[in-house]
C-alpha cells in the first residue's frame, strides 16, 4: 500500500510541475500581448492579455531559445464583416 502513496504522490508532483509549467507560458503570452504594437492584428481583433486567446503549445525548441505558439480570435462583440 506504501508503493501506491508513493506513486500517487510522484503523480501529484508531476502534474503540479506540468502546471507550473504552462501558467509560466501564458503569462508569457499575456506579457507579450500587453506590449504588442497597437498596428498588430492581435490589437485589431481586440485580443488582451487576459481574453481571446489561448495557449496551444511549444512550436520549436532550441538549446536557448522556446518558440510558443498560441490562438487569438476576435472579440465575439465586435460587429460581423467589420474591415479592420
Amino acid at each position: 500500500m506504501s508503493s501506491n502513496t508513493g506513486s500517487e504522490q510522484q503523480l501529484a508532483i508531476s502534474i503540479m510541475l506540468v502546471l507550473v509549467w504552462i501558467i509560466t507560458k501564458e503569462y508569457l503570452i499575456s506579457n507579450y500581448i500587453k506590449n504588442i504594437d497597437t498596428t498588430s492584428p492581435i490589437a485589431n481583433y481586440n485580443v488582451t492579455y487576459n481574453q481571446n486567446w489561448m495557449y496551444t503549445g511549444i512550436i520549436n525548441k532550441t538549446k536557448d531559445v522556446e518558440y510558443i505558439n498560441f490562438r487569438y480570435f476576435q472579440d465575439p462583440t465586435f460587429p460581423p464583416n467589420t474591415k479592420y
